[in-house]
């Protein structure tokens, strides 16, 4: 381990392009042998991969498995370690006065060694760029890149101070939530369901309840509202999407879009219709394409900067890569789609399937969380899991139960809705849930719509 013959106590220069600083890295090892009571600053800002050299990364592993043992070490530990007698013999000619650096100079080293481990990890992203070029899936090396840079940005964020964060904290108590929270207009599912970004809220429900519908509903709501909003239908047109909207905020028939027979009939309501979903501008993103993956939803929201993403549904998403099972995909893209809530910072509401043992069961209908369809990761994954269900098994026509059984940050419990499925909208009712409940229907409100 050769000598600089730098002076201990002064800053060394920085011109180093090679993607390693010799001579800080080798000052700043030489130093932590003789002064333990620094290992933990330099441990707060440099790992194992950070080191350039072998005998520096070697000599690190040793002096953390003393300090974890014991808190401490001293160099006749860390020699008694080394198998290698020459390595031994360069270290007891060079370590002489280097205790002599100070604590600032100690930070000072070490920050310049993680500045050149990440111009290494730089150089090896933008290498593997250049081999995108052959690539069958350029965009997800892009993305893979992208993510890689990102997660070079975040190990920025290794020193935690408590009483700075505590104060944030503090502090934050006193300001209004609302930024935070993502209100839909429901009255009652608002004071249930606390949505807070970076939240997954999944909705459940067998085929045909109205889940589609349902998050149709919400997305209008959270657009009413000034947000931005992702809507990925994974089974629909765009063209079937914009039906159910119009038919919702213009209270026209469903049934009357399908066939194209408003003229005449419903000119007024079509011009609300359009109005309000005009002034909507760039607030709403659609993505109807049949083949979605995780990683397509990353790239695009990136851009987007979205306050909420519904993705229509779960089990209907791309994999990224090869799976032996239904189950582990679906694990893989429920953890995927959490993870970018938060790095979105947005809410994300998934609708999944159930599996048909709901059915089985006749009149007694009410989901339960093992119900959740091909993946135990859905429950585990979620902050927030709400079933739909019908509230009369029999009914085709029956109103429409929500049942909320998770809620990291709220209550539990169910809220009574009225499905008109004819305009596709769900109205709020005053009614309790109770097994085979028959009472007369709710009218909707104006509330109800945009």
């Amino acid at each position: 381990m050769e000598r600089t013959g730098q002076n201990k106590g002064s800053s060394i220069s920085d011109t180093s392009n090679d993607g390693y600083h010799k001579e800080a890295e080798k000052e700043l090892i030489c130093a932590l042998i003789m002064t333990p009571e620094n290992y933990e600053i330099v441990s707060m800002i440099l790992n194992d991969d950070d080191w350039y050299f072998d005998e520096s990364r070697i000599l690190w592993r040793i002096m953390t498995k003393l300090y974890d043992e014991k808190q401490t070490y001293d160099f006749s530990e860390i020699f008694s370690e080394l198998d290698d007698s020459a390595m031994v013999a360069d270290l007891k000619r060079t370590i002489v006065g280097v205790s002599s650096l100070r604590e600032e100079m100690i930070r000072s080293y070490a920050e310049l060694v993680k500045k050149h481990s990440k111009i290494r990890q730089v150089q090896k992203i933008a290498q593997a760029l250049m081999f995108a070029i052959d690539s069958d899936d350029v965009d997800r090396d892009i993305d893979n890149a992208v993510t890689s840079l990102n997660a070079i940005v975040q190990s920025n964020k290794v020193n935690f101070n408590f009483q700075e964060e505590i104060l944030k904290y503090h502090q934050s108590k006193y300001e209004p939530i609302g930024k935070n929270v993502i209100k839909s207009g429901y009255e009652k599912l608002d004071k249930m369901i606390c949505l807070m970004r970076s939240d997954l809220w999944v909705i459940a429900a067998r085929p045909s309840v109205g889940k589609t519908a349902f998050a149709e509903c919400l997305m209008s709501k959270f657009l009413a509202k000034g947000m931005r909003v992702a809507f990925y239908a994974l089974e629909m047109s765009e063209n079937q999407l914009f039906d159910r909207m119009y038919a919702a905020i213009g209270q026209i028939p469903l049934s009357a879009l399908k066939v194209n027979d408003v003229a005449n009939r419903f000119d007024d309501k079509m011009g609300r219709a359009s109005n309000i979903l005009s002034s909507v501008g760039d607030r709403a993103y659609i993505n109807a394409n049949f083949s979605v993956t995780t990683t397509d939803i990353k790239r695009e929201m990136r851009s987007f900067k979205p306050d909420v993403v519904i993705v229509d549904y779960l089990q209907l998403l791309t994999p990224t890569k090869r799976f032996d099972s239904k189950t582990n995909e679906v694990a893989e893209n429920s953890r995927a789609l959490k993870g970018l809530a938060k790095e979105l910072n947005c809410g994300m509401i998934v609708l999944s399937q159930l599996n048909r043992a709901v059915e089985a069961r006749g009149a007694n209908n009410r989901p339960t969380l093992a119900d959740l369809r091909d993946s135990g990761a859905i429950e585990q994954d979620a902050n927030v899991v709400t079933f739909l269900f019908k509230e009369n098994a029999d009914d085709k026509n029956s109103r429409i139960v929500a049942d909320t059984q998770k809620n990291r940050s709220g209550e539990q419990g169910t809220i009574v809705y009225n499905y008109h499925r004819d305009f596709q909208m769900f109205s709020e009712t005053d009614s309790e849930y109770t097994p085979q409940n028959r009472k007369a229907r709710d009218k909707y409100t104006e509330s109800d719509v945009i």
